[in-house]
């Protein structure tokens, strides 16, 4: 039984039929060849922790919704995926879906997750509002007086690429707020339509910011004290949108700031 098994650059056109019951199968790549059509449903049966799909040719997903509870790492990237993206596991870490056809919104359910540390879904056609940040309410704790179950999403996420789509509305505090650990958010080139989120200025390991290409508007003002005020960012990029006033100057001397 294989458990690590390195296939990429093979000139493969097709999905390895001799996987199918190899269920020991933790870690697969197979990337850079030229393999056609959906990936199959019973990749899912076996015990796969990362699936390394990278420019291919892939087209989608049998299932809406992916059933391994072993998962931790995702690269469709560079393929042909259409349509949505399917629910991951809870125990996924990495997911990298760039470069893809993926359209429509985002189900709520995507983000309700504590694991995730990487997503790059950049470069592809998603659109819609990004949710609000789910938080599952106990009716037991309700009728009790006790405060529901704070968000999840995020705890552990450290960068988020959803550049280059076509995602509009606000951003959604209660989803981004909770992100302490974000380092690098990067929304450019999408129809956000939002004041400037001075909010994000509380992630204090927010290293990259990137906004150009969107509608945000407004003056540029903070609402946290100094010690919250992007206390981490290098890189701070707002061209192209209908944002008015002067960054601070303390932003400025610490920050690549690109305005306008």
């Amino acid at each position: 039984m294989f458990e690590v098994l390195f296939l990429a650059s093979c000139n493969l056109t097709t999905f390895p039929g001799f996987l199918r019951h190899q269920y020991g199968l933790k870690c697969l790549d197979l990337s850079r060849n030229h393999i056609h059509g959906k990936v199959p449903k019973w990749i899912w049966n076996t015990s796969i922790e990362v699936l390394d799909i990278a420019d291919n040719f892939f087209t989608g997903f049998d299932i809406d919704v992916l059933p391994s509870k072993s998962l931790r790492v995702l690269d469709i990237s560079e393929n042909n995926f259409t349509g949505a993206l399917p629910i991951l596991p809870p125990s996924t870490t990495f997911v990298v879906g760039s470069k893809n056809e993926l359209s429509g919104e985002i189900s709520p359910l995507f983000f309700n997750s504590s694991s995730l540390q990487l997503l790059d879904l950049s470069h592809n056609k998603l659109s819609g509002v990004l949710p609000e940040c789910l938080v599952i309410i106990n009716p037991n704790l309700s009728s009790a007086g006790l405060t529901p179950q704070m968000c999840s999403f995020g705890s552990q996420l450290q960068v988020m690429d959803l550049s280059y789509n076509q995602f509009q509305g606000r951003l959604p505090q209660s989803l981004l707020a909770s992100c302490l650990e974000l380092r690098v958010l990067k929304l450019e080139n999408n129809h956000f339509r939002d004041v400037f989120p001075s909010w994000l200025g509380n992630l204090r390991e927010l290293k990259l910011l990137l906004l150009r290409g969107n509608h945000f508007y407004g003056e540029i003002t903070s609402k946290y004290t100094s010690d919250y005020d992007f206390p981490s960012l290098q890189i701070m990029d707002l061209s192209q949108n209908n944002l008015s006033g002067d960054a601070t100057r303390t932003r400025c001397a610490r920050t690549k700031f690109m305005p306008n």
